[in-house]
């Protein structure tokens, strides 16, 4: 049988149909249902005797019972329901002088585990059907009337449980309270509060949702949010300010604000001011919320301190109201709802609730230098009212009644002010706090520090450090610390002004950019791979229950110059789950990820690989809990040597919010325990978004600890040695702005770069541009040598390892691989050095190359070139292009060194192969000189390898001077390529 309260209404039409009774039944069995509260379908007296057994034969109405109830001293009520299946909720009803709040559980425990609350103590069991959350209000009802001889008057979903990770089930919940079918119930009776899951509310803005929208903030310290409430981690302070405002902007209406006030943890004067800065962008309400101990992990604040904050809060102009909890003698108050089913032990209830039910007040600050009319005082009193109820539109009815008649009245320029600071239109709000400085005759401090913040995010840097000095000098001791970065800001952003950097975004088209969100790009050397995340649209694979949107990743090849139709990643890479953030290794063979939210992660976020195969990708690994934490790791960035790995992490033991890290791929798929990139680069705030170039040495990376524009700006640091870096450097004007920049990168040869941006006239969303970076912002350019490796008489692909040493160092600068199927390759040459480039194989003698090149240039060509590697069998030859002489003289270069000990290494490890060194010259010079010459260089190459443990009897030299030329003797190109060393096998 099949509960009847968990059917469609389409289920229920289609029943009526096969058992031939009429479509207007189903309207008489909801309203049963839904209107009156049935739970026996023989209470439905309108219905044939007959059509009620039909109806018992196939369905049962599910029962929730009142299993217990408990009244407070202030007649709050708690309520623990038992579920059909046993599992046990809770709810509470609380009466005032006029109204009578419901609040309401949407799930069974919750999955969020915020530590200060009582139910993340039990886990989560479930989702509430949307007919356990209505049959939570009809029963609290029935009690309502029988308790205080009301209707309840408003409902918030505040219970237990997150209510937008059951989206759908409270939304149903909603429509069927304010509908006819249901309640009726208006929609301003009623307040969802949530966490912060940043998609649900965006969810909710674009569904036109009505009803208030309260969230649960606590505090707007990345790395304290995080501690307490771990969905943090994965919803973090940014992206629901940005969810908030986009809600905002969807629908007009205020958000709530809940702050549980911790005493030591969120409650000093500075949380004060990060929470009024937070709060700027949109119209809210704060309900300072005392705090009940649910264990003796926290402590509420005091009085004193409470008083202290909202006098802070206050002097912003924020509206806030201080709730006293209700119930505490029956442990209903916040965070004390905790009950044990006396019928079944090892079935908890557990439940905080936030209540929501408080009248706006007035917080605005105006001068008292003029005497208004009674009709102006009615107007703006009026205004003021509409402001606070989210009416901007009347707002502006009301101020320009006021402004037709009286244009000298100080309090309606700082009210339009605010008004403008709500709807983000920071130039218009500067302009009227300016207007209200200029009619009062002694401003107040914070109406300077005001009308400075507005200065600044529309980048009027001089008027804004203007008013941030006279701020001060004015007694703003307040916002001291505020105040004095942001006249940093000030006179940074007033040179970079001066001093403009190139800077001409061109939109990459339609083949990579669409409606949806394009960001974090990342490119192969050749910039013929264009990889990219998207944000697109939950379908039915997504797992993520309360995601409404997915994101994966997809990719774009050049041809002809051209970016081709992106398409997304092949699988495994893309799955069901969040992928983000990644960077390709510059061959293209692999790629490091985040992945957000899966059941087998250690944390929130966390950092995983994959490696090329031929035309597929193997199946993603996590890089283990060396890399990854119970925190948030994510943004990596691989270096050129294929071994460096940079990234984002909000991890203990950093120097702020979330700091760059790097570990070492000790081999593949073993990682070194991640190393703080220090104070250098780190800041006390968020430093992101590390992207190190293929020159091995450029980082860059975006801060918002370090002087800028005003938002998070870019900057680039140098590696200099010794896990040192220089002093990072500010990309400047015009890439940098008032806004937050993402993040940055750059194409191999360093000129060009590639960004994502919502400015008007792209596609929809963050699109992705590329510009021409400044000079002065370049890093040392790099080319590459591409090519395919195969064997020389069979022509198999071959796998095989390739290095970039940097002869002058030792160092090696890149290490890859081959591709297993195609034997193709990638390898980055920068430019300014002496490399050698060494190839291995298991059954093949070492090949190597050399790339000298002298200057950066930027434009050089890339070498394309395919390497055929031949077997030692005895008689072939195998040239040596890296061994270096000085002039004219048999005396090695230390540049030779390392090939030289790469030859003793492959001679150890093939402990039969008999050799012989030869020496070759070019034409230059005469017969004997040049077969002298020679065999004295052979017969050095010959000693070294001695030195070095190898038999002398498996080694001779010969001299043949220039009798061999490989190359042709009439271009100085062709005579440095005879003029060389090499190694025949002459017995194995």
């Amino acid at each position: 049988m099949t509960d009847i309260l968990k059917i469609t209404h389409k289920d229920l039409i289609n029943f009526l149909t096969v058992n031939n009774e009429p479509p207007f039944r189903a309207k008489q069995i909801e309203d049963w249902l839904w209107k009156k509260g049935a739970t026996d379908f023989e209470e439905m007296s309108n219905l044939s005797l007959s059509f009620r057994e039909l109806l018992k034969k196939h369905f049962f109405i599910g029962k929730m019972i009142i299993q217990d109830e408990i009244r407070s001293k202030d007649k709050t009520t708690k309520f623990v329901f038992e579920l059909s299946d046993g599992l046990m909720i809770e709810g509470v009803l609380i009466p005032s002088y006029d109204r009578v709040t419901a609040c309401i559980s949407s799930q069974v425990g919750c999955p969020l585990g915020c530590l200060f609350c009582a139910t993340g103590t039990m886990g989560f069991r479930r989702n509430l059907h949307f007919s356990e959350i209505y049959g939570q209000y009809m029963l609290m009802n029935a009690k309502s009337n029988e308790l205080f001889g009301q209707n309840i008057t408003n409902i918030v979903y505040m219970g237990m449980g997150e209510p937008l990770l059951n989206y759908e089930n409270v939304m149903e919940s909603i429509a069927l309270l304010t509908s006819k079918k249901g309640q009726e119930l208006s929609p301003s009776r009623i307040t969802l509060s949530t966490a912060g899951i940043s998609d649900g509310i965006r969810k909710l803005a674009d569904d036109g949702f009505k009803p208030g929208l309260a969230v649960s903030l606590h505090t707007v310290t990345e790395t304290t949010r995080s501690s307490i409430m771990p969905a943090n981690k994965s919803n973090s302070l940014s992206m629901l300010h940005e969810a908030l405002r986009y809600y905002h902007q969807k629908t007009g209406n205020r958000i709530t604000f809940e702050y549980m006030m911790l005493d030591g943890v969120n409650d000093s004067l500075l949380d004060a001011e990060k929470l009024a800065i937070y709060c700027r962008t949109f119209p809210v309400k704060i309900n300072l919320i005392e705090y009940n101990n649910v264990d003796k992990q926290f402590v509420g604040s005091s009085n004193d301190r409470i008083d202290h904050f909202v006098d802070c809060l206050e002097a912003k102009n924020m509206v806030v109201n201080v709730r006293r909890s209700k119930g505490k003698d029956i442990a209903a108050a916040c965070g004390q709802l905790v009950k044990k089913n006396a019928k079944n032990i090892a079935k908890k209830s557990f439940v905080v609730l936030f209540m929501l039910f408080c009248s706006f007040c007035s917080n605005f600050l105006f001068s008292q230098n003029d005497n208004p009319s009674k009709s102006t005082l009615k107007l703006i009193e009026k205004a003021s009212q509409s402001f606070k109820k989210g009416d901007f539109e009347q707002t502006h009815k009301f101020l320009d009644k006021i402004l037709g008649k009286d244009t000298l009245y100080d309090k309606t320029y700082i009210l339009r002010a605010e008004l403008y600071t709500v709807t983000l239109e920071a130039a218009k709000a500067a302009d009227d706090y300016n207007h209200a400085i200029r009619l009062q005759k002694t401003p107040k401090s914070m109406l300077y520090f005001n009308a400075a913040t507005e200065e600044i995010k529309c980048g009027r840097y001089e008027a804004a450090l203007e008013h941030f000095n006279k701020s001060l000098h004015n007694g703003n001791s307040l916002f001291y610390q505020e105040t004095m970065e942001n006249m940093e800001n000030c006179r940074f952003a007033i040179e970079a002004l001066k001093n403009p950097v190139t800077f001409d975004p061109v939109n990459l088209g339609a083949n990579i950019n669409a409606e949806t969100d394009e960001y974090l790009a990342t490119l192969t050397a050749d910039e013929m791979e264009f990889i990219f995340t998207v944000r697109r649209p939950k379908d039915e694979k997504t797992i993520c229950d309360f995601c409404l949107t997915e994101e994966d990743f997809y990719f774009s090849l050049k041809k002809e110059g051209l970016w081709q139709p992106r398409q997304p990643l092949s699988n495994p890479v893309n799955t069901s789950y969040n992928e983000g953030a990644q960077t390709i290794s510059p061959d293209g063979r692999y790629l490091y990820y985040t992945m957000c939210n899966t059941d087998v992660g250690y944390g929130s976020c966390d950092l995983y690989w994959s490696k090329r195969i031929g035309d597929r990708w193997s199946r993603p690994r996590n890089m283990g809990n060396v890399v990854n934490s119970q925190y948030w790791e994510s943004q990596p960035a691989i270096g050129p040597d294929g071994k460096t790995i940079y990234f984002a992490s909000n991890r203990p033991g950093g120097e702020g919010g979330i700091d760059l890290w790097k570990t070492e791929v000790v081999e593949e798929g073993v990682f070194s325990t991640p190393v703080n990139l220090g104070k250098t680069i780190n800041t006390k705030k968020d430093d992101t978004a590390p992207f190190l170039h293929a020159d091995g040495r450029t980082l860059y990376f975006a801060s918002d600890g370090r002087p800028g524009m005003g938002g998070k700006d870019l900057y680039f640091a140098t590696y200099l040695d010794h896990d040192t870096w220089s002093e990072p450097l500010n990309l400047g004007y015009p890439i940098n702005t008032p806004d937050d920049e993402v993040n940055i990168v750059i194409n191999a040869q360093g000129n060009r770069a590639y960004f994502a941006s919502d400015k008007p006239g792209g596609f929809g969303g963050l699109d992705l541009y590329s510009f021409i970076l400044d000079e002065h912002l370049r890093p040392i350019p790099v080319t590459y040598i591409k090519g395919k490796i195969e064997d020389a008489l069979t022509h198999q692909p071959l796998e095989t390892t390739l290095e970039m040493i940097d002869l002058n160092n030792h160092k090696t600068v890149t290490s890859t691989t081959s591709d297993p199927i195609s034997g193709e390759f990638l390898a980055c040459i920068l430019t300014g050095t002496n490399i050698l480039l060494n190839i291995t194989h298991p059954d093949y003698p070492f090949y190597s190359e050399n790339f000298q090149i002298d200057k950066s240039y930027s434009n050089i060509e890339p070498y394309l070139k395919d390497i055929q590697l031949v077997k030692a069998n005895i008689g072939n030859t195998f040239v040596l292009r890296n061994i270096f002489f000085e002039f004219d003289k048999s005396t090695l270069k230390t540049e030779s060194y390392t090939e030289l000990d790469l030859l003793t290494a492959y001679l150890t490890n093939h402990k039969n192969l008999s050799v012989e060194i030869g020496g070759h010259t070019d034409n230059q010079g005469g017969d004997e000189y040049n077969l002298q010459l020679s065999l004295e260089r052979a017969k050095t190459v010959y000693h070294y390898l001695i030195t070095k443990g190898i038999l002398p009897s498996r080694l001779s030299f010969r001299g043949y001077g220039k009798t061999k030329p490989i190359a042709d003797n009439e271009t100085e190109q062709g005579r440095a390529t005879n003029r060389r060393t090499e190694f025949k096998i002459v017995g194995n």
